[in-house]
Formats: C-alpha cells, sequence, structure tokens
C-alpha cells in the first residue's frame, strides 16, 4: 500500500514520512525472511532443487534487481562469465540468485562511489566439471582483518557501528555461507580496511547429459567491423572492449563525446568509417550535452549506428533516443549477452533473444486483454485493482473459487490471478477444476498466476501440481506483479473472447 501511495501527489514531508515508512516496513520483511532461511536451514527443512537452468539468466536477473540500489548511489554492476563456463547447468537457480543478491546488496550497502563487479570462472581447483568459482568485488570501505573471521556468523557485522549507518540483520552471510555447503562449495573473504573487499564461493552443479563442453552462445561476428566506444566507466570501457574483441570487431575508445567527434573527423578524413558507436548516457540526460548531440548527429550523419547504454529502462533519455532515430539501447548492468543481442538486431546479424533487451520501445498492455482477479481479502482486492486501474487492463473479480470457477466458463479470460485461500473453494481446487474443463471443452489452457503467502517451496509446487502456472509471494510488490502478467501473456497468444452462458455475470469490474 505504500508503493500504491507513493504514485499519488504528496508534499516533500509526506514524500519523506512515506519513505520512512517504506524503508522501516522493507526492513522488517527483510528481517523476518533471514530468520525463516536461517531457521529453515539448521533445522533441516530445506533442500535444494534439481533442475537445468541458464546461468547467464540467473546473473541477469540477480544483477538487475540490484540495479536500481547501484543507480541510485552512482556506482556501475560489471558482470562477466569466463567464455569456458558452462552455461547450462542442473542445480538450484533460486538459491543461487539468493547468495548472489545478497553478496552484490552487501557490496553496493558498502561502497560509497566506484564499482561492483561479479566474475565467474571455472573452478581451476575442482576434480570434476561443473564446479563453479563466483568473485565479487567492490570499491567500498573494506573490513579489518581481525573481523574477517567473524563475519559469516549469525547476527554479526565487522563493525557494530556499521550495523547503524549502513543497516541490515547480520544474517545475510550466514545464510548464504549455509546455502553455498548445500552447493558443495565454500565461501571466503578478502579484505584490506578502505581498499574494499572480494567475496569468493564456489559450487557444484550438474551438466545435462551430452554436455561435456559449455554450451557456448552462437556468437555474432564482427570481424573487421570498426566500433568506437564512449565511456568515462573504465569499468564498463573494459567489459565492452572485451566482448567486442571476442567477436572480431576493431575498438576504439574514448572517455568524452568531445574526444570522440575528433576520432570521427579524424576517420572521415582518411576514408574509414566506423559502422557502430556506443555511448554511455551515464547519468547525464541526453538534453543537457550538446556534445553529446553534435556526436550523435555526426554518426547519423555518416550511416553509423548508434547503440546507447541507459542505467534504468524506464529512463525518458530512451524514448529521446529513439525520437532521434538510433539504432538500440542496453540496460545496465551491461553483460555480454545483452549486448550481443542489441548488437545483432541492430545490424540484422542475429534474431533476438526473448527477454532480453530489444531495441523498440516498449508498447502499453493491449486493451483487449481480460484479466480475472479471484481472492477474498478486501484489502488484497483493493490493492490489485489499484495497480492495474492504469494498466489498460480489463479486470473482474472473484470473492471465491467457486465463484471463480463459474465465472471463467461464462467468459473466457487470458489470465487469472489466483489466492490459494479462499472459503467455499480455495484456489488449488479451483484450477484444477479450470484445467479440467479446459481439457473437456478442447480449448487452450490460459496462465493462471498462484497468489499467496505461503513462500516455502513445497507450496510453491503443490501450486505448480495444481496446474496454475507461477507462484507468486505475498506481499506483492507492483512491478513483480505487472512483469509477471506481462510476461505470460507474451507467451499465450490472445483469443477472441467468447461468451459461453449469459445466465454466468461477473462479479464486480474495475
Amino acid at each position: 500500500m505504500s508503493d500504491l501511495l507513493s504514485e499519488g501527489s504528496l508534499s516533500l514531508e509526506q514524500q519523506e514520512q512515506l519513505g520512512i515508512l517504506r524503508r522501516s516496513s522493507t526492513n522488517l520483511l527483510d528481517l523476518i525472511n533471514d530468520i525463516l532461511d536461517l531457521a529453515k536451514v539448521e533445522s533441516g527443512h530445506i533442500g535444494l532443487e534439481q533442475i537445468r537452468f541458464d546461468l547467464h539468466d540467473v546473473l541477469d536477473k540477480a544483477t538487475e534487481l540490484m540495479a536500481l540500489r547501484a543507480q541510485e548511489k552512482g556506482l556501475e554492476i560489471l558482470v562477466s562469465a569466463a567464455s569456458d563456463v558452462p552455461i547450462s547447468l542442473i542445480g538450484d537457480p533460486n538459491r543461487l540468485r539468493q547468495v548472489i543478491v545478497n553478496l552484490v546488496g552487501n557490496a553496493i550497502k558498502f561502497t560509497e562511489r566506484g564499482e561492483v563487479a561479479l566474475r565467474v570462472t571455472n573452478d581451476s581447483g575442482a576434480s570434476q566439471p561443473g564446479t563453479l568459482h563466483f568473485a565479487v568485488s567492490d570499491t567500498g570501505i573494506g573490513i579489518p582483518s581481525e573481523k574477517l573471521g567473524a563475519i559469516f556468523e549469525r547476527f554479526t557485522q565487522a563493525d557494530g557501528s556499521t550495523t547503524r549507518l549502513f543497516g541490515g540483520t547480520g544474517l545475510g552471510l550466514a545464510i548464504s555461507k549455509q546455502f553455498i555447503e548445500l552447493m558443495g562449495g565454500r565461501i571466503w573473504v578478502e579484505s584490506s580496511l578502505g581498499k574494499g573487499s572480494v567475496f569468493y564461493f564456489t559450487a557444484h552443479f550438474g551438466i545435462p547429459q551430452f554436455q561435456s563442453a559449455p554450451e557456448a552462445s552462437p556468437g555474432i561476428e564482427l570481424m573487421g567491423v570498426q566500433t568506437l566506444l564512449v565511456s568515462s566507466n573504465q569499468g564498463s570501457s573494459r567489459l565492452v572492449e572485451e566482448a567486442l574483441q571476442s567477436w572480431g570487431a576493431s575498438v576504439s575508445v574514448t572517455r568524452d563525446e568531445e574526444s570522440a567527434l575528433t576520432v570521427l573527423t579524424e576517420v572521415v578524413g582518411c576514408g574509414t568509417l566506423h559502422s557502430l558507436l556506443f555511448l554511455d548516457f551515464g547519468h547525464i540526460d541526453l538534453d543537457r550535452s550538446p556534445n553529446r548531440m553534435k556526436l550523435i548527429k555526426a554518426a547519423k550523419d555518416h550511416g553509423i549506428k548508434v547503440i546507447v547504454f541507459v542505467s534504468d529502462v524506464r529512463s525518458s533519455n530512451i524514448r529521446h533516443a529513439y525520437s532521434l532515430g538510433l539504432d538500440g539501447y542496453v540496460t545496465k548492468p551491461l553483460t555480454k549477452r545483452k549486448l550481443e543481442n542489441v548488437i545483432g538486431m541492430a545490424t540484422k546479424r542475429r534474431v533476438s533473444v526473448p527477454g532480453h533487451d530489444s531495441p523498440n520501445i516498449p508498447t502499453g498492455p493491449d486493451q483487449n486483454i481480460a484479466i480475472l482477479l479471484a481472492d477474498d481479502s478486501s484489502d488484497n482486492l483493493f490493492l490489485i485493482q489499484s495497480y492495474l486501474k492504469h494498466s489498460g487492463y480489463q479486470l473482474d473479480t472473484a470473492e471465491t473459487g467457486q465463484v471463480a470457477f463459474e465465472m471463467y466458463q461464462a467468459r473466457r479470460y487470458d489470465l487469472v490471478l489466483m489466492d490459494v485461500q479462499m472459503p467455499v473453494m480455495d484456489g488449488h481446487t479451483a484450477t484444477r477444476m479450470i484445467r479440467a474443463w479446459e481439457k473437456k471443452s478442447n480449448v487452450s489452457p490460459i496462465p493462471i498466476i498462484a497468489l499467496t503467502a505461503h513462500a516455502y517451496q513445497e507450496e510453491m509446487q503443490k501450486s505448480l501440481a495444481a496446474g496454475c502456472s507461477d507462484h507468486l509471494t505475498k506481499p506483492i510488490r507492483k512491478n513483480t506483479l505487472l512483469d509477471a502478467i506481462q510476461k505470460w501473456i507474451k507467451q499465450c497468444p490472445q483469443r477472441p473472447q467468447q461468451q459461453i452462458n449469459s445466465t454466468l455475470a461477473p462479479s464486480s469490474k474495475a
């Protein structure tokens, strides 16, 4: 509700008060979740999944969760994986992501300027393939040498004063250590006071059958292509330059637009033009940098494709960039996969990879998408109705699983949001009845997203076993809900609406 309130018109004093409320509630939720995780691990009531997953997807999602926090502090997050690291693995992606989020989040919390870097390599000391070595480094305050041995203990931080200065429960590293040990690895740290820290951990994963070597990306062929990179951040420049060179491109690097203009002028005089210009927007608005506008115009005048790096996908810079006819954008944190995808789209050398940055401006929701929300809590109904109020989706509501099932028979929906615990008929039962009816009626199954306060893995499995497509844990944040809806709507083509039984009408409309 505080997220919802923040979207309204508030005075400066009210905004400050709401900020305190949101931070306090988030801190309390983090504390409760940490204690529950620790209790589950120590009681032996937690196990690891053994499913096939894509390592790059885990790295991207984990660091994207931290991107906004890093952006607020003016920090760069750099992510890289060695070319010989297997992409397809078998293990628990959710616990791995949780460990990475914890370590990257800690690095951001204790770093005021500079960068946080995550690098993955094969563990050279391992006796079998599938053991990976992770390193999370920062340029932060560092840890005193006498405290290094205690930081992985429960409710412990390197300095008692940091709890008040930076916040935190002192549980994150203890929980991460437990998860890492469950994954057959270990965790350790190297640090110097005032010079930053590097947290290392190893973890063992299965390799899918018939995959003895890394499942390399198809890659992109840029042999002989001249590229110009403009970025004031050394870490980002290094990552992008290494990626471009690995694809065969020649790279010229400058730190500012003025130098880049000079380079362009010189090469035009020599008759050898660049094909691609990569421009890091940093934290400066596009219209506040005259040299940047001159550089973009010069590049477009000579037919050079321009790809920009932006800190926030919601940035007004993106729409401004496309109004100038630019050729793509990559959201930070930068990764090799994101770069490859956007370059491929801009140069028509490779088809876009679903789920990654695309050089097309995002469009709004389809006005014809119909969603059914089943929840017996008036507070939850009000919250989700408010979340979706300006989304463009059509929303009907039901207060029991029985009513939801009847409404689904009466009108074909594109997606169902199903609360698990409801009177008369619970969400799992209603989902099973919907799936049975779909099969009997020979209609394509639609996405059903379970909404529940239960965060245990076994509860998620119950939802999936009942026929749900996804499982969201309360408290549900607005962006989480909208992202899930968009994800499933994209995967399931919209069908024409049908009024199968006109005697059954929706109970309410939002």
